[in-house]
C-alpha cells in the first residue's frame, strides 16, 4: 500500500504545484527564484516534451491510460518479486503519468513552470538542455533514473557472479 501513497503523494504535490500557477501567475508570467539559473514560468504544453505531436490531446490520453494500466500491473509483478525499488520507482512515474494526466483531461493540456537557465556550447552550436517542466514530470524522470540505477547495479552483480564461475 505505500507504493500507492507515494503515487497518491507525487499526484498531490503536482496538482497543488499546477494549481498554484494556474491561479497565481498570468500565461508567460515569470518569476526569477535562484539568480539567473531557476525560475518560475508558468506555460501550457499541449504536447508532449518540447510541444511534440501538440494538439493529439486524445492519443495523450488513450497512451497515459495504457501506461498507467501497465505501470499498475509491474508494481504488483515487482512485488510478489520482492524488488522494493523497482516498485518505488514505478510509484514515482505512476504518480507523475497520473498528474499529467489529470491536466489533459481536465484543461486539455499540462500546466508547466519549472525552468532552468543555462547552456552549453558544441562546436560553436548554442544548446538549452531542458525544457520548462513540472514536478510530474520530475517524478517520472526520478523513477526512470531509479530503473535506470537499479538495472546497471544489477548487470554488474549479474557480472561478477559469470565472472567467478
Amino acid at each position: 500500500m505505500i507504493y500507492y501513497a507515494i503515487a497518491l503523494f507525487v499526484l498531490l504535490i503536482d496538482q497543488y504545484s499546477k494549481w498554484i500557477i494556474r491561479n497565481k501567475l498570468s500565461l508567460n508570467e515569470s518569476h526569477p527564484m535562484i539568480r539567473d539559473v531557476l525560475q518560475i514560468t508558468s506555460i501550457r504544453n499541449r504536447g508532449a516534451a518540447y510541444g511534440i505531436l501538440e494538439g493529439q490531446h486524445w492519443l495523450f490520453i488513450a497512451i497515459t491510460f495504457i501506461i498507467i494500466c501497465g505501470i499498475l500491473w509491474y508494481i504488483r509483478k515487482v512485488l510478489r518479486e520482492k524488488r522494493k525499488i523497482l516498485a518505488i520507482a514505478s510509484s514515482f512515474i505512476l504518480g507523475g503519468a497520473i498528474g499529467n494526466l489529470t491536466d489533459r483531461i481536465f484543461f486539455g493540456k499540462v500546466v508547466d513552470f519549472i525552468q532552468f537557465n543555462f547552456h552549453f556550447t558544441i562546436f560553436g552550436h548554442l544548446f538549452y538542455p531542458l525544457q520548462i517542466f513540472n514536478i510530474a514530470d520530475s517524478a517520472i524522470f526520478l523513477g526512470v533514473v531509479l530503473i535506470f540505477t537499479n538495472a546497471s547495479f544489477e548487470w554488474i552483480k549479474e557480472s561478477k557472479v559469470k565472472k567467478a564461475y
